[in-house]
């Protein structure tokens, strides 16, 4: 089945972003337009006091640069990656704003969160 490759390949490319900790982003209401092949989703990208990973607009990944209330960093960090090292999707209508809300008192650790759409084009055959 095509939808069951289609999944397959996202989470492979979702946890080979976010390979330690999976929450990071969480994405749910999928729809996948199966002639088109184009999988639509709500996601949300979350985060604790710093981070230290972001992957930045040109690809590199420094470590060393700690960023603080970093979710919308996340999001961004993970759009990066997808449209730098996918092989698999391409994004259609990238989002550009983006809104962090504050979660501070959630018990998952994490302090901020940012909601955002993803809408990919499959392009394995």
């Amino acid at each position: 089945m095509k939808v069951l490759e289609i999944l397959e390949e996202f989470d492979n490319l979702k946890n080979e972003f976010a390979s330690v900790d999976k929450q990071i982003i969480q994405c749910r209401a999928l729809k996948i337009d199966q002639e088109k092949e184009i999988i639509t989703m709500n996601c949300s990208a979350y985060s604790a006091w710093f981070e230290s990973w972001i992957r930045w607009f040109d690809g590199k990944n420094e470590p060393w640069s700690y960023v603080k209330w970093t979710s919308i960093s996340i999001a961004n960090s993970f759009l990066n990656f997808i449209n730098l090292e996918s092989k698999t999707f391409t994004i259609i209508d990238r989002q550009k704003l983006f809104k962090s809300d504050s979660i501070v008192w959630s018990k998952t650790g994490f302090t901020s969160k940012t909601p955002f759409v993803l809408k990919l084009k499959y392009n394995l055959d």
